[in-house]
Order: C-alpha cells, then structure tokens, then sequence
C-alpha cells in the first residue's frame, strides 16, 4: 500500500513539474509510468534493462548485507564473554563450508558481471542508423549541432530512432546524464566521448508533437555547476524536421536582434552574463550597451594595466572573440574563447542583440540581411535599423 502511494505521488510530482512550466505547442504533459524504486519514468529503450541490472544487483547486495549483519549479530551474542563462562572448543575447519561461501558468491558474482557486461556494450556501440548530433560543453552550457548545421542550447531528437551523442568538452571535465533515458557520461576537454539512446514509441500521445525530459551535468565544473541544466526535447518525425529546418535557418528568416537572441542563449552566454545591469560571473551586459549607445567607455585592464577603452563595436567584437585582451574590471578571466566558433553572421546578430538591450533603434523588424543591404562593413547601424534598410 505505501508502495503504491508513493509511485502515484511521484507521478503526481512528475506531472505537476511539467504543468507548471510554459507549455510548448503540442507539448505532451500526460503523466508516464514511474520506473521501478521510486525511478523516472522508463523514456528509452535501454532504461528497462538498466533498471533491471540495477535492481539485481541491489536486491543480492542487500541480502548479502542482511545475512552477514545478522550472521555477526548472531555470533557476537552467542560468544560474549560472561562471568562464569567458558570457552568451548570447536571445530576449526569445515571443507563443506568453505566451498559454500566461496562457490556461491563466485557464481553470483559472475551472474553480475554477464548482466552488466552485455548492458554495457550495448549501450557502447550505437546502431549505424543513429541520428548524429555533436554535443560541446562549456561552463555553464550545453551547445548541441546537428547535421544540418542547426545549434540549440537544449537537446531535440526524433521520437523512435537511436540517437548519438559524440560530446567533448571546451574547458573542464562535465558530464552528461538523462535520467529518463538512464544514460550518463562523461564530457571530457580535449577527446570525443560517446552516448547513444533511442526514445521509445509511445511517449507522445496521439495529437500532440513533443515531450520534454531533464539534462543535467553531473560532474562538478565550478560555481554554477548547478545552474547547467537543460531540456530534452522529443519531437515526432514530422515536428522534428520542421524544428530543424526552422532551426538551421533562424538568421536569415527572422529579425536580426531576435535572431541574437537565441544567439545569445545557443552560445550559452546567459551562463556568465546577465541582460540588464546586474552582475553574476561576467559583467552585466545592460550598463554595456547603454555605454555604447551614449559613446561612453569601458573600464578594463590591458596587460594589468587599468584603463578606459571607448564602448564601441570594435570593443565588442574583441571581447566576444578574444574576451582575454581586455578584461572588465573588477572580473577574473573565466570567459571561453569564440575566436573560430562563431561565423560572421552568428557574431553580427549576436551583437545587434546586445546593443539591442539598451538602443530601441537596433529592435527592428529586419532580417541581418536586409540590415546589411545597404552597409558595406557588415554591422547594422541605428539608422539602418530604424529604416529598415
């Protein structure tokens, strides 16, 4: 009874969860079925023999335990010392003991070590018609690219196909886990790593297009370790490729200072740098853009220099590219560098967007391109923002 009180509150929590968050078009909100010992649902192929693996293991271990606590208690009673009592002598050596407790532990051992092995190559070898998607981490985000080209900060897969996950690591040691799916690995700088999973079938109900599941990181990376969380997105076949199509083309079809945006959030900015004025790891980036509307400066140290360099793109840009050359002062140098990562279009709306914060002129209904039709350099200027041109 307490059993099952517990799964359907779990449940309950679990939907509670995902109603209280903004609902996507289509999303799929229903409950799912609990995994086993108050587990997440079981979202993935894989999570059934998982969870089984565990199980054994953790039901011959508690066994274990309670037969040599017991077993100790039970002696420690039967040959405590007592006055007036004397020791009786016993046999020393039993052949048929020995063998007992050495042949059944060897072979539960090894009942362990199948079950485990064959889940663990399993999940190391992902079918060769699994969706490829690259995963880099950073502090404190996920970027995910798909084949197409598109980037997102949160991870969006076709319901029903195996799906893999080639990961690495742009700064420290991260590690990404789904617990639905019940796959967990490390993200490593400087090597590829390797997860696959395949969400299962039924996890949308008939009319709706999309699911939504947790991704933490589950390695200590610094301070905002715990802010490194994520969505899982499954989408059905239809909803994804639209999400993908729409995805790899967001700068060219939508208005410059929204398309840096989501710039802004895929880059993982939002991880170190607040919108408005306050401060957090890096600077706020409100006071910036306000200085470079009003052709203020910016204080920084060049080389353990202290200086004031004017707030202007050229300031920006370097920041963003090489954020070491000129640090804010009052900030230690923890910012990655996008020298190499960003393309010129991705860096252009990215800065559109920052001045954006604090200069209505650059909130325009026009594309990058439109904006760059009649600017030889490339950046968008108020005037050109607020014409439209």
């Amino acid at each position: 009874m307490l059993t099952n009180f517990i799964t359907h509150l779990t449940a309950g929590l679990l939907a509670l969860q995902e109603t209280t968050e903004e609902l996507l078009p289509g999303q799929d909100v229903s409950p799912l079925q609990p995994g086993p010992q108050f587990f997440p649902p079981q979202a993935s192929t894989t999570a059934a023999e998982t969870d089984t693996v565990y199980l054994l293991i953790f039901w011959l271990c508690m066994v274990a335990f309670v037969i040599i606590v017991a077993g100790t208690g039970y002696f420690v009673w039967k040959y405590r010392a007592r006055d007036g009592h004397k020791a009786e002598k016993t046999s020393t050596h039993d052949n048929v003991l020995e063998v007992t407790w050495t042949v059944i532990p060897t072979l539960l051992f090894g009942v362990m070590f199948w079950v485990g092995m064959k889940g663990y190559m399993g999940l190391k070898q992902a079918p060769g018609d699994a969706y490829p998607i690259q995963v880099t981490a950073q502090k404190w985000s996920w970027k995910f690219t798909y084949p197409n080209g598109a980037e997102s900060p949160e991870l969006h897969v076709p319901i029903g196909r195996p799906v893999k996950l080639t990961m690495t690591s742009l700064d420290v040691l991260h590690s990404l886990f789904i617990p639905a799916f019940r796959v967990k690995q490390d993200v490593v700088p400087g090597r590829y790593s390797m997860v696959w999973f395949d969400a299962k079938d039924d996890l949308i109900a008939e009319g709706k297009t999309v699911r939504l599941f947790d991704l933490f990181c589950t390695e200590y990376c610094g301070e905002q370790h715990s802010a490194m969380i994520t969505k899982v997105h499954v989408h059905t076949d239809e909803a994804f490729a639209e999400w993908a199509e729409e995805t790899a083309n967001f700068i060219q079809n939508e208005p410059a200072y929204i398309a840096g945006g989501k710039q802004f959030l895929i880059s993982g900015c939002n991880a170190c740098h607040a919108i408005d004025d306050a401060a957090g790891t890096g600077p706020g980036l409100g006071a910036l853009s306000q200085w470079i509307k009003d052709g203020g400066t910016v204080p920084v140290t060049v080389g353990g220099i202290a200086q004031d360099v004017p707030a202007d793109d050229n300031y920006l840009r370097e920041s963003i590219l090489q954020s070491s050359a000129k640090l804010h002062v009052g900030y230690a140098n923890q910012m990655p560098l996008f020298q190499g990562q960003l393309t010129e279009e991705q860096l252009s709306v990215l800065m559109i967007y920052i001045k954006s914060l604090a200069d209505e002129n650059y909130r325009a209904e026009s594309t990058l391109s439109q904006l760059e039709g009649g600017d030889e350099g490339g950046e968008a200027t108020p005037n050109d923002a607020e014409s439209g041109n």
